[in-house]
């Protein structure tokens, strides 16, 4: 690491919730003089403090906050105009069709249930059919 952590990182490292690896900040921290304390310090502030809070919200904090969110958005009557149901969506997409067909259908993974594997399997090869595989494979799309 190349750089002292700042605190925020120090906090997140006391709660064990640092994104990332933590071996860089460890090897930091046993190395610099300077940030060694500074980490005991709020090491200290956390294990007296997260023991205070509480492990369970309040009655009804969920609801409130849900409420409250609820509250502040803005309406906007036009939005919905702009939303079409799904029953009518489908009919307009119908008649689109796959660009490419595969070399061969994948494995059947279930013997007991050929026919049901089959046709997901089909269902998958629709839908990645855009996206060009490596020659080859089972998945490799023809020209």
């Amino acid at each position: 690491m190349d750089r002292h952590p700042d605190e925020d990182e120090l906090v997140a490292l006391a709660l064990g919730a640092l994104p990332g690896p933590e071996d860089e900040v460890l090897r930091h921290l046993t190395d610099c003089p300077a940030c060694h304390p500074a980490y005991d310090d709020v090491a200290t502030g956390v294990d007296a403090v997260l023991p205070a809070s509480p492990s369970v919200a309040a009655p009804g904090f969920e609801t409130q906050v849900l409420d409250r969110l609820r509250l502040e958005r803005p309406s906007d009557p036009d939005r919905s105009r702009y939303r079409i149901p799904p029953a009518r969506a489908l009919p307009s997409i119908a008649h689109v069709r796959p660009r490419a067909t595969y070399t061969s259908p994948p494995a059947v993974r279930n013997p007991r249930r050929p026919a049901a594997s089959a046709a997901s399997a089909a269902l998958v090869g629709r839908c990645c059919s855009r996206r060009p595989r490596p020659r080859g494979s089972a998945w490799a799309v023809q020209p």
